[in-house]
């Protein structure tokens, strides 16, 4: 375990930056490979991997512009770097509303964009509450905080997380697709959409494909085959949720999270 702080590539809502590092400090056992298929702002991923836990990751999400962000950073770094010298030399409510106008006038596709990366690490540290939320036709709607400090550039939190990401896989896609790589042995950290009481669907989505009731039950099924099959599952939800997890295993409250630890990791 090193004392070392674990990089952050932008600000996120929701982020699992204290979890992941009480994680840190248990005496997880030794896994083959590590999978991470809500991947967010990459906080579990960053602060494992800093702590020397992480060797062999599988990493994926949804949301193509957060991928994209990861991808960046991994293959050039420091043309993402230059996009964020940029953007603290013209911060201001004029240059948010333009870059997210650019944003979203950008297609969305599977080539690594430097660009799309450091505006998408820009807007995310300076809007309301760092939330991010798309349309149902795509489009990304964000508000620039009020009285938010001048744009900083984080630049050696790049160069760091880029160095972490060598080793890893980076994938935009389901979380479907992504389960059904895990092999007995392995590390799988879950961290969805929080659906509450009645909810059906993810009202604050981040992504146009809302995570809805339907996917909570298949998540339930996978993680019970997981468990059966030999793997380490970690689960993250917003209240206790018995029904959804496998039997045995642990509830802890990290902050305002509810996290579950396979029997396995106990």
């Amino acid at each position: 375990m090193t004392s070392r702080r674990a990089p952050t590539l932008f600000n996120w809502a929701g982020s699992k930056a204290r979890v992941a590092k009480t994680l840190g400090g248990l005496d997880l056992p030794r896994f083959e490979t590590y999978h991470e298929p809500f991947l967010g702002s990459g906080a579990a991923f960053l602060e494992l991997s800093s702590a020397g836990l992480i060797s062999k990751s599988l990493l994926s999400d949804a949301n193509p512009r957060l991928v994209n962000v990861f991808r960046a950073a991994q293959a050039q770094a420091h043309e993402v770097i230059s996009g964020l010298r940029m953007h603290a030399l013209l911060d201001s409510d004029v240059h948010f509303s333009a870059v997210l106008g650019r944003l979203n006038a950008r297609p969305v596709d599977s080539a690594i964009n430097c660009q799309a990366a450091s505006d998408t690490i820009y807007l995310l540290s300076q809007s309301f509450h760092s939330t991010w939320y798309e349309t149902r036709s795509g489009q990304v709607s964000m508000s620039r905080r009020r009285g938010v400090e001048v744009f900083r550039a984080r630049h050696q939190d790049v160069v760091r997380a880029a160095a972490l990401l060598q080793d890893a896989t980076v994938e935009c896609g389901d979380f479907r697709s992504a389960l059904g790589r895990v092999s007995a042995g392995d590390l799988v950290f879950l961290d969805p959409p929080y659906l509450y009481g009645g909810d059906q669907v993810d009202q604050r989505s981040y992504n146009t494909d809302r995570f809805g009731v339907s996917d909570v039950q298949f998540l339930s099924t996978e993680m019970r085959r997981m468990d059966d099959l030999g793997a380490h599952v970690i689960f993250c939800w917003g209240e206790r949720a018995d029904a959804v997890v496998p039997n045995g295993g642990t509830w802890t409250e990290i902050g305002r999270d509810c996290v579950w630890l396979s029997e396995s990791l106990r």
